[in-house]
């Protein structure tokens, strides 16, 4: 039960940290206020890295729905952004407690995409890819434009940046098989 109430506590605030961080890229003021220390830390955080973003980049949306009907699959991007070169940035809000790249116990993803790690930053970065290839494939973005996925690692004590690979290899190896395998 206490892991159960840690659980629904971490998905509330990361449903604020994320609502916050909207308006804030959207220019509206907060939807919520902190109700703890550990909300006012990761609150204030969450904007001062929005803000960054705004002031750097030109903010393209957030809370952006992705779908694909070709493959039946369907996300929602939390931000994009671009540079002033045109690069595209495919942006995810995080505030776990941690973003590990690989799994402690030497466990890996299942084929076909069993060369991974099963880690939090693999599944992110498989995630980021997957709302690239959407995006591509309805042609939002051009074939030839670069294109940056990241994290934003929110926590009590700061924000950084963690650079997501590009593993659109990955996703058209799972594409293929999932359209063409029988699912029973």
């Amino acid at each position: 039960k206490e892991w159960e109430h840690i659980a629904a506590e971490a998905s509330r605030r990361g449903t604020r940290l994320h609502a916050n961080n909207e308006d804030m890229l959207n220019g509206k003021s907060p939807r919520f206020q902190p109700e703890n220390a550990i909300e006012r830390g990761m609150f204030t955080n969450g904007w001062q890295a929005a803000e960054y973003f705004k002031a750097n980049f030109k903010i393209i949306g957030a809370e952006i729905m992705v779908f694909s009907t070709d493959v039946n699959i369907s996300g929602t991007i939390d931000f994009l952004m671009m540079d002033a070169a045109g690069t595209i940035y495919i942006m995810d809000w995080k505030q776990n407690k941690r973003i590990r790249p690989d799994n402690a116990y030497g466990e890996f993803m299942l084929a076909p995409i069993e060369h991974l790690p099963h880690s939090e930053q693999i599944h992110y970065e498989l995630q980021l890819s997957l709302y690239e290839f959407i995006l591509r494939s309805r042609r939002y973005i051009r074939a030839d434009q670069n294109v940056v996925r990241a994290l934003v690692h929110v926590t009590p004590e700061g924000w950084q940046i963690i650079p997501c690979a590009d593993r659109s290899r990955e996703i058209a190896e799972m594409l293929v098989k999932h359209l063409t395998v029988v699912p029973f």
